[in-house]
């Protein structure tokens, strides 16, 4: 809902980034790094800070959900494209 709110309420065309997913809150409520990243990013975040260690899991949690369709590509893209344009990148189609 958040993010929803930025982006069309706010009209925030930036990046929209989490706070620390390594968080007491968030292993309190049952989550993982890895499965934060993914639930984050399905939420419409378009980067989601885990700490270093728990990066290559949480990595290839982001590549299954995609793999397996929990997480559509689509959204995976508009976020590489929001994180490119605040960068000034030109973004391929």
């Amino acid at each position: 809902a958040t993010y929803t709110l930025l982006r069309r309420t706010r009209h925030c065309g930036g990046v929209a980034l989490t706070d620390s997913l390594g968080a007491g809150a968030i292993s309190g409520a049952g989550y993982s790094q890895p499965a934060a990243a993914v639930a984050a990013v399905e939420a419409g975040a378009d980067m989601a800070m885990v700490s270093a260690s728990a990066w290559p899991a949480a990595l290839a949690a982001l590549e299954h959900a995609v793999a397996t369709g929990a997480l559509a590509r689509s959204t995976v893209d508009s976020a590489v494209h929001h994180i490119l344009a605040v960068k000034a990148v030109p973004v391929c189609h």
